[in-house]
């Protein structure tokens, strides 16, 4: 997965739509609590750092830890230009194995949470790492995610359901909000849909062999199914919402 993600790291700023959305509406669900300033803040899966840059516009962060598997570019490039780079240092490794930093007051991560094996167990991590009433923030995706491609060719991950995530996170947090949206995209032929994926490292769990078979009837399938009004295809992101702060107990 580190080298498919790491591969489309300069072809996911362009290709990552629905990506860029879901990062704007985390910010506005944050922006609901009007706290601006945070004093140790750690983004898990920052990728390329679209999510990091709007973060940086939107709070006053102290000190910042960036993790994810690979180190990119382009965050690195971001980071160079801004005068706050020193307050930033990098946590590389997956997040399931390495240990956490304590006294967090914010945990963000944006399209990244759906890698994850056990997620109910990293959620009560979360929750240890967390200052008392500090936030967690995230999205995943609902079971209908990319439903077009699990449909046609029986690949996708297992995406819990909103009361599922309801479920793990009334354990240690404050529910503050948990919504689901539906956002579809369109593209002019089938092929563009698997390239799409391809850009955005959405398949980087999959160990598919495309024969010319298989494409030809993906394409034929894909355009009977899921061609829309206007001759394009269609394909859809169900993101999840979620915010949270810790419990008092």
């Amino acid at each position: 997965m580190k080298s498919r993600f790491q591969a489309a790291q300069y072809s996911y700023p362009e290709a990552a739509i629905a990506q860029q959305q879901i990062n704007q509406r985390l910010i506005d669900v944050l922006a609901t609590t009007n706290q601006t300033k945070f004093k140790n803040v750690l983004e898990i899966g920052c990728g390329t750092g679209d999510f990091t840059q709007r973060l940086a516009n939107y709070a006053e962060i102290d000190n910042w830890l960036l993790n994810d598997l690979y180190q990119s570019d382009a965050v690195m490039q971001y980071l160079a230009d801004q005068s706050w780079h020193s307050n930033v240092s990098f946590l590389l490794g997956d997040i399931e194995q390495i240990q956490l930093p304590y006294q967090l007051d914010l945990i963000v991560s944006a399209s990244a949470i759906q890698w994850l094996n056990d997620k109910a167990r990293f959620l009560q991590h979360c929750a240890k790492q967390l200052n008392e009433k500090g936030i967690l923030l995230f999205n995943s995706f609902a079971p209908d995610n990319l439903f077009e491609i699990r449909q046609l060719t029986g690949i996708g991950l297992a995406y819990p359901t909103l009361e599922q995530w309801q479920q793990w996170l009334e354990r240690d947090f404050v529910i503050k909000h948990l919504s689901t949206e539906t956002i579809r995209l369109t593209f002019d032929s089938p092929l563009r849909v698997l390239q799409h994926l391809r850009a955005t490292g959405v398949t980087a769990t999959q160990q598919q062999f495309w024969t010319k078979r298989k494409l030809q009837n993906f394409i034929a399938e894909y355009q009977q199914q899921f061609t829309t009004k206007n001759g394009q295809v269609s394909l859809t992101y169900c993101p999840i919402y979620v915010m949270v702060e810790k419990k008092l107990f």
